[in-house]
């Protein structure tokens, strides 16, 4: 009776240290004189899935300028891209700056892009991991009867090293279980496959630029030519007055002979 209570003594010692470790002695279940005890080989088979996610930044100009005048009248920037409305707006109080700084009506081109890029200003990743299942790959189950001092090495009791290509550590040591006279331990070893999903996300962020610009010219009017039919008419009076006779003031004028 004392050997029983050391023996049962003994297993409840291996059974806790063992369950420290990844792999490790499952909890005994007693019967009368039979304990049944599992060895438990647990390994991670991992599932690798990369994902990129990819963010855009945007950074706007806007300048305006007079026509011969390299000095912007108008420059302003917006973190916004080309067709947000704010943008649109700044284009459309440009134009009207430029027209209120001219002493002329003023035509206009642009915006006319004048620069742009894209650059990556920044990369980040992020991994996690979650277990999606497992499954018992291999089972082998042996008696150990009292009295003796058994010592669980895995490849003594019916470890695989390779089932389904899960690889299991068949050196892994459980350490001594003393069985006493008329006892006997019903040990089960298994090997288990935790399958997990690891996922690692990078995210990329892109800056764009890009400059805009609006040249305004101011409108010159030109005086229109005379017509053609106008230059001739004074053309023939010029000729007229030059070939008339000229009167000599104070003399009689001559009558023909």
């Amino acid at each position: 009776m004392f050997n029983s209570r050391i023996g049962k003594a003994l297993v409840l010692s291996a059974l806790a240290a063992a369950l420290l470790g990844h792999a490790g002695l499952a909890a005994a279940q007693t019967t009368g004189g039979t304990t049944a005890m599992t060895l438990e080989h647990r390994v991670d088979s991992v599932t690798t899935v990369a994902e990129t996610r990819t963010v855009e930044t945007y950074s706007t100009q806007v300048l305006g300028f007079l026509a011969g005048d390299p000095t912007a009248l108008v420059n302003v920037q917006f973190v916004l891209p080309f067709g947000d409305a704010a943008v649109q707006a700044a284009f459309v109080t440009t134009r009207s700056i430029l027209a209120a700084a001219s002493v002329n009506p003023l035509s206009f081109s642009g915006p006319t892009l004048t620069s742009s890029s894209r650059v990556l200003s920044n990369s980040s990743s992020t991994v996690s991991e979650v277990k999606t299942g497992e499954e018992v790959l291999w089972v082998d189950t042996v008696e150990l009867v009292g009295q003796e001092l058994f010592h669980l090495n895995s490849a003594q009791f019916g470890c695989v090293a390779l089932v389904k290509g899960v690889s299991f550590d068949c050196t892994v040591d459980f350490g001594d279980v003393f069985v006493a006279a008329g006892d006997t331990v019903l040990l089960t070893s298994a090997g288990i496959a935790d399958y997990l999903l690891r996922t690692t996300v990078t995210t990329e962020t892109f800056l764009n630029t890009a400059v805009y610009e609006i040249v305004g010219t101011p409108i010159t009017q030109s005086v229109p030519e005379p017509g053609t039919g106008l230059l001739v008419g004074l053309a023939g009076l010029i000729a007229w007055r030059a070939t008339r006779p000229r009167t000599v003031s104070g003399a009689p004028a001559s009558l023909p002979g």
